[in-house]
């Protein structure tokens, strides 16, 4: 699955170096004087549509993950933190292919989880960096198939103290972000979002969401998600909401 997705991520990139070319060899340039960051970022260009792909937007979400791994349970068995997107929808993609589009997105998410038990003390922070490109199809109505490509670094800081003594510990991780989703309208100003992250290494299993985004004004949004992982040992939610530019 992984190495499909990583074969459109290449195709994308291809077709872009194809049609700059072109230009240099005197045919009609699909960038030229245009701006990448397109007019798509407006949400009246892509009102059409009650989801997020396409838009140019800023997130912050709560989340809420409870646990069951037996060495943290015993400290406590919730994560909570929060979790922040920036999106930017980009125009070369749709110019070479109308019925697809093309975002680039950032993220931050911040989690802590932690508590005192029998003496002994554990406190684990871990932050995770994402960066990437969401490739969706525009050309089924309201149903908007998607997969997101990019690089996530995780940065994991443990403290632990117990029995006179303690002990620090930190760790990082650099990996591929593969997610394979669909955006679907249900309403005018509602749509759903179902989501598989394939290659997430901070948990011991695919994590799956599912969330609702809800549009009370035509530049802000609520979203409220579900997540849990495949084997059923995390399961929480995310709230939050964010504002179209």
């Amino acid at each position: 699955m992984i190495h499909r997705l990583l074969a459109a991520f290449v195709f994308a990139l291809i077709s872009l170096q194809l049609a700059t070319t072109a230009s240099a060899q005197g045919f009609p340039s699909l960038l030229e004087g245009a701006n990448p960051f397109s007019d798509a970022a407006d949400r009246s260009d892509s009102a059409a549509h009650a989801g997020l792909l396409g838009k140019m937007y800023l997130e912050a979400r709560y989340v809420h993950i409870q646990t069951d791994e037996p060495l943290i349970q015993p400290f406590d068995d919730t994560y909570q933190g929060v979790d922040a997107t920036f999106n930017m929808p980009v125009s070369w993609l749709t110019e070479l292919a109308p019925s697809v589009g093309a975002d680039v997105f950032f993220n931050f998410e911040h989690l802590h989880i932690g508590g005192s038990t029998g003496g002994s003390k554990l406190e684990m922070d871990v932050d995770s960096y994402s960066a990437g490109i969401s490739i969706y199809a525009a050309a089924f109505g309201p149903i908007r198939p998607f997969v997101q490509l990019g690089v996530q670094h995780d940065v994991i800081d443990v403290f632990a103290a117990g029995g006179g003594g303690s002990v620090s510990i930190g760790d990082s991780d650099t990996n591929l972000l593969a997610i394979a989703g669909l955006e679907a309208d249900v309403a005018e100003n509602t749509s759903i979002r179902l989501a598989i992250d394939i290659n997430e290494q901070a948990f011991d299993a695919p994590p799956i969401s599912a969330d609702v985004i809800f549009w009370p004004a035509e530049q802000f949004y609520v979203r409220a998600g579900l997540f849990a992982t495949t084997n059923g040992n995390e399961v929480g939610g995310l709230f939050g909401g964010g504002i179209v530019f």
